[in-house]
């Protein structure tokens, strides 16, 4: 199901009135989402009842579930219980979902888990972890439709999803609130802001491989992608790289083999395993400190090849 489908599933009513217990399934809890999916379900009056809120960590389920189930003075209630998995242990997750399976009161009630308990019945939705382009412009139109508006933040959108095919959901939501909020003058610097948090496409992580390997099969790659994306992107791409090539290799020679690993996150493979050792961590210090003085005169407005010259010194140059 895709996000339109399922914001046009449950954004009614009707769905509400036939649904008593709703499991919203996901690799992990996208927060965010869930919190803007709700206020907008609720401003809708979607819910047709009011909503309540309960404190996970101070209820016992065998307390719980009679709350959850009864009426007060024959008004029912919308509950949200939230990420049950990490409002709960394990035993009384158990309790709990076992007692709301089959539930057909006049509640409603929906909550979040990661996988479904086997032989139990309730209505899941699976929530995706990574959105597409169709996906993202779906959840603006919803929850920011003034973004749909400015032609710039459009272009903005799209420039994310060109660059990366899938964003994760929850950050999505995050870069929505930013859109919402900035002007479009500064769009490119909030671009090259979010540069780090993103997952790095195939072709990105070819030419990142590439340059650590010093294969010179780089420049190829480079000559295809460099005008596809603005200089202030290969500065933040390229920041992000070699400030994380700088503390793996310091990490693993301190024999910080796990936190190593961890820094490496979207670095390529080999690197992290074995060409890290064909470099000092001195090296991409030196390295951070040119794009510095590339960020200077890009925004004096001089560009001219600075990022070509850094390339060919570091294909030229021994073994640091």
């Amino acid at each position: 199901m895709s996000i339109e489908q399922l914001l046009n599933t449950i954004n009614t009513p009707t769905y509400w009135q036939k649904t008593p217990v709703t499991c919203f399934v996901s690799n992990s809890f996208p927060y965010l989402f869930v919190r803007k999916l709700l206020t907008k379900l609720e401003a809708d009056q979607c819910f047709a009842i009011p909503r309540s809120r309960v404190q996970l960590s101070t209820q016992d389920p065998k307390t719980l579930l009679p709350l959850l189930q009864q009426t007060v003075l024959g008004q029912a209630s919308f509950f949200w219980l939230g990420d049950v998995e990490d409002g709960f242990t394990q035993k009384h997750r158990d309790v709990l979902l076992g007692g709301l399976s089959g539930y057909a009161g006049d509640n409603r009630i929906a909550f979040f888990v990661q996988e479904v308990p086997a032989k139990l019945q309730f209505h899941t939705l699976q929530l995706p972890t990574d959105i597409t382009a169709t996906d993202g412009m779906s959840l603006a139109n919803t929850f920011a439709p003034k973004i749909l508006s400015s032609a710039q933040k459009c272009t903005a959108i799209s420039k994310l999803f060109k660059q990366n095919q899938t964003i994760p959901l929850n950050l999505f939501m995050s870069i929505l609130d930013g859109l919402e909020l900035i002007h479009a003058k500064n769009l490119d610097s909030f671009l090259e802001y979010l540069t780090p948090m993103l997952p790095i496409n195939a072709e990105l992580s070819n030419l990142s491989q590439a340059f650590f390997k010093r294969d010179t099969s780089f420049f190829k790659t480079w000559s295809s992608l460099s005008d596809e994306y603005p200089p202030v992107f290969w500065l933040a791409f390229w920041g992000d790289q070699w400030w994380r090539a700088f503390h793996v290799i310091t990490l693993a020679q301190q024999k910080n083999i796990i936190l190593a690993k961890k820094m490496g996150f979207k670095l390529p493979y080999s690197f992290i395993n074995k060409d890290w050792q064909n470099y000092k961590a001195e090296y991409f210090r030196n390295l951070l400190a040119q794009l510095y003085t590339i960020d200077y005169n890009i925004k004096r407005g001089h560009s001219f090849c600075f990022f070509d010259f850094l390339y060919a010194q570091h294909f030229i140059r021994a073994k640091k």
